[in-house]
């Protein structure tokens, strides 16, 4: 598409240019085999409930369904936002699009089994387990499956992306584009990051430490994660220094418990094109004992730039400001109402 082109064509809501209106062979096939992927959740035909007990039970596989189906609805989603922002269909798009389509394809089971165990292990066993666990080792063996099949997907992601990137120039990205497409690249870089830490967390606990084979899957918790990129102008008559500036941030947040322990952390790095790079963060403990008693700890640091009308509003504007910073802890302890 040519620059005239480029300039008339509608935006999308995240701010890219919609490339991809018309719909490829290879986005068709995409798309279908999602759609089968979805199918092969379900129950089988051979296995129609033939009483009510039956029903019952099938329809207990429902909460676990509905996991699976919104896990393969986030890398569907996933791929068709990057047809619709850059509209490629040349070789190494069908090469990495089908590899993708063969991951999901085989992801589809252990899936299934991750998230039925887990469901079962929620409730106690209400809720049915597609798998006979014996021993940490099966549950090793479980979470190292479903993490080869996690990070096959995102490295598909990945190497999407990091083709876009590479042919930015040749499709007349903008700095907003770029932007955004790094910051996609930065998510599936550390979404295969917390794979192989599962990988290695599953491989390593059954044999050396059983009693934490479950971290493997918490590491998944890990992937609160994203990107965001703003851009501020100002329009005056007077000159001014810089009237324009772009902010491109990239975060990560974990969330998990161990027992009768909470911990919370979180970063973000924020690239202000006028006051530079900046990674702030935080991190909260919590304890809970004697039945109601919750003690917590928490620091975290901020970053935030002023912003133009702060340094040019007439008469108020100060151009010399910096960005604020700060640091803050506290140690707490509460006591819950018991029901």
């Amino acid at each position: 598409m040519n620059a005239t082109g480029e300039a008339q064509a509608p935006r999308m809501a995240d701010g890219f240019v919609h490339r991809g209106r018309q719909v490829t062979r290879l986005e068709t096939f995409v798309d279908a085999a999602f759609a089968f992927a979805v199918t092969l959740l379900v129950i089988s035909i051979d296995e129609i409930p033939d009483s009510r007990a039956a029903l019952v039970l099938a329809l207990k596989a429902v909460p676990s369904f509905a996991a699976c189906f919104a896990m393969i609805a986030m890398f569907w989603a996933a791929h068709a936002r990057w047809s619709r922002r850059y509209g490629f269909d040349d070789a190494a798009s069908t090469t990495l699009s089908l590899l993708l389509v063969f991951v999901v394809l085989v992801y589809v089971y252990p899936l299934r089994l991750q998230f039925g165990v887990f469901f079962a292990w929620v409730t106690g066993g209400w809720l049915p387990s597609p798998m006979r666990i014996k021993s940490a080792a099966d549950v090793g063996f479980m979470f190292l499956v479903y993490g080869l099949a996690f990070a096959m997907m995102s490295l598909c992601m990945l190497g999407l992306y990091a083709h876009a990137w590479r042919r930015r120039d040749a499709v007349g990205l903008d700095a907003g584009e770029r932007a955004r497409t790094a910051g996609e690249l930065a998510i599936y870089v550390f979404y295969v990051a917390v794979a192989m830490l599962s990988i290695v967390l599953a491989s390593w606990a059954p044999w050396y430490a059983p009693q934490w084979i479950g971290v493997a899957g918490a590491a998944y918790a890990l992937l609160s994660a994203g990107a965001d990129w703003q851009r501020d102008a100002v329009e005056s008559d007077t000159e001014f220094d810089v009237t324009q500036r772009d902010n491109t941030g990239v975060f990560a947040e974990y969330q998990g418990s161990f027992g009768a322990h909470r911990l919370q952390a979180s970063v973000r790095n924020d690239d202000n094109e006028q006051f530079g790079s900046h990674t702030t963060g935080g991190i909260g403990w919590g304890l809970a004992f004697a039945g109601n008693f919750r003690l917590t700890a928490n620091y975290a640091t901020g970053f935030k730039a002023p912003t133009f009308n702060d340094l040019y509003y007439p008469f108020f504007g100060k151009p010399d400001l910096r960005p604020e910073e700060s640091k803050g802890y506290n140690l707490g302890l509460a006591r819950y109402a018991q029901d």
